[in-house]
């Protein structure tokens, strides 16, 4: 047997045990790891914002995610002519009909 085939096995025998000693661990350094993150994105964020601006791959895929997301959570806010002043509440294209005009609008609640 090989090292590899002796750590898989290993593993395998010891699963839960690592699995709960892995779990204390982080949860025991919890503050220390987001006092690492938060000092490092403070003084490293502007690089990734800047990479990302870039990056014509990110861009399209953020583009896409924001079209996709504005489409299912839609927002009526006026109807009639009249603003909305209440609690916005999302309406998804499945739970609202379709009005070729707002005089035509029909509002429906769950």
């Amino acid at each position: 047997m090989d090292a590899k085939e002796k750590r898989k096995q290993y593993y395998i025998n010891n699963r839960d045990r690592i699995i709960e000693r892995n779990k204390q661990y982080y949860y025991d350094n919890r503050e220390e790891r987001l006092k690492y993150n938060h000092e490092y994105w403070s003084i490293n964020g502007h690089k990734y914002v800047e990479k990302r601006m870039k990056d014509p791959d990110y861009v399209s895929k953020y583009t896409e995610y924001n079209k996709i997301y504005r489409e299912r959570n839609k927002q009526y806010w006026s109807v009639n002519g009249h603003k909305y002043k209440g609690r916005s509440k999302h309406i998804y294209q499945d739970n609202c009909f379709h009005a070729t005009s707002l005089k035509d609008f029909i509002v429906t609640f769950d």
